[in-house]
C-alpha cells in the first residue's frame, strides 16, 4: 500500500494548477500572484498528462526549497513504500540549461529514490519563472505540518515584495496578519542569527520571534557586543535549561550581571595589615561591602573597643553631611 507522503497534497495540485497556466504566458517577474496566481488555484490539473522518466543525475536542488531540514525515518518509509509500489505522483522540474532540470515539486521523492539508488525517476516538466517557482516551493511545504516557522518566514520575506501589501500575502497563503509579522520577523535577524537557524531552524518558533526582533533593534541591544550572550542562551535552550518564552529577559541578565560585575572589580579595593613583614589582616572594599579583618591574637578588649569607635565615630559624622 502506497505511504500516504506519496500522494499528492491539496497545496500539491493548486501549485501544478498555477504552472500550467503560466506556461508560456508569462515572462520573468511579470507573474501577478494577486490576479493569474490566485485565480489559477481553482482549477484543476490532470498531471498525469506528460509524465516522463528522467535521469535523477540530471535533476538539480530547487533554489528556492524553503526547508532546510529532512526527517531521516520518514524519507525511509517513503522509499520503502516506492521500492513497493513505485512513484505514484511524478515529481514535477522545468528545463535548466545544457540538458539539465531543476526540481520544482518533490523533494521528498526525490530524495527517497536516490537512497533507493534509482537511475530515473517519474516526472512532469513545467515552464515556469522564478517568482512562481519560489511561490510553488512554499505553498507545497506549507500544507505539511513540519515546515519551521523560520523557513516558512524567509521564504514569505523572499516573495513579499510581489504581493500588494501583508494582507494580501496573508490571504494567499491563509494565514492572519499576525502570523504574516510574526513570521517575516525572522527575515530581520542577523545573519549570523539566520546562518545558526539555517542549521537549527527549528530552535526559535514564531512566538518569539517579534520580541527578540524588537529586542536586537532596540537601542539597548549592541550585537558586536551582546551577541555572545544571545548564543549563551541559544545554548541553553538546546539543552532544555532555558525556554524561548525567556530568552530576551536571560539575554538582559546576562549583560545585566557582567556590567555589575565589571562595576564592582573597578571599584575593588583590598589592602593587607602588616607588622615587622607579616600580615596581620586585611582591607576590603567593594560595591557590596567594605570589610576589616584582624588578627584577634593580636587585638585585646581595649584595642577593640577603640576601633569600633573610631569607625562610629567616623560614620556618624560622615552620614550627618549626606
Amino acid at each position: 500500500m502506497a505511504n500516504k507522503a506519496d500522494t499528492p497534497s491539496m497545496g500539491e495540485l493548486k501549485l501544478r494548477m498555477l504552472a500550467q497556466e503560466n506556461t508560456g504566458s508569462q515572462k520573468e517577474g511579470s507573474v501577478q500572484p494577486q490576479s493569474n496566481v490566485k485565480s489559477a488555484t481553482n482549477k484543476v490539473l490532470n498531471i498525469q498528462n506528460g509524465r516522463m522518466d528522467i535521469d535523477i543525475n540530471l535533476i538539480d536542488p530547487n533554489p528556492y526549497q524553503p526547508r532546510k531540514e529532512f526527517d531521516d525515518d520518514a524519507l525511509k518509509a517513503l522509499s520503502e513504500s516506492i521500492s513497493i509500489c513505485g512513484v505514484i505522483q511524478p515529481i514535477i522540474v522545468r528545463v535548466s540549461r545544457r540538458g539539465r532540470y531543476e526540481l520544482i515539486a518533490g523533494e521528498r521523492r526525490l530524495r527517497a529514490c536516490k537512497l533507493l539508488e534509482k537511475n530515473k525517476i517519474s516526472a512532469v516538466i513545467h515552464e515556469v519563472d522564478d517568482l512562481l517557482m519560489s511561490i510553488m516551493a512554499l505553498a507545497e511545504n506549507l500544507d505539511r505540518t513540519d515546515l519551521s516557522d523560520f523557513e516558512t518566514g524567509i521564504s514569505l520575506a523572499s516573495i513579499q515584495d510581489h504581493f500588494k501589501n501583508k494582507t494580501e500575502l496573508a490571504e494567499y497563503f491563509k494565514r492572519t496578519k499576525k502570523d504574516i509579522d510574526r513570521l517575516l520577523a525572522f527575515n530581520s535577524f542577523p545573519k549570523w542569527l539566520k546562518d545558526e537557524l539555517n542549521d537549527k531552524p527549528r530552535l526559535i518558533s514564531k512566538t518569539i520571534s517579534q520580541q527578540l526582533k524588537t529586542y536586537l533593534e532596540s537601542s539597548d541591544y549592541d550585537d558586536e557586543k551582546h551577541r555572545v550572550y544571545v548564543i549563551k542562551a541559544l545554548k541553553s535552550m538546546e539543552e532544555g535549561a532555558l525556554t524561548q518564552a525567556l530568552l530576551v529577559d536571560n539575554v538582559k541578565r546576562q549583560i545585566r550581571d557582567e556590567a555589575n560585575k565589571k562595576v564592582s572589580t573597578e571599584n575593588n579595593v583590598k589592602r593587607s595589615y602588616k607588622y615587622d613583614g607579616k600580615n596581620i589582616g586585611s582591607f576590603t572594599y567593594d560595591a557590596r561591602n567594605l570589610s576589616i579583618k584582624l588578627n584577634s591574637s593580636l587585638i585585646n578588649n581595649n584595642l577593640a573597643d577603640e576601633i569600633f569607635e573610631l569607625i562610629n565615630n567616623k560614620l556618624k559624622k560622615e552620614l550627618k553631611n549626606i
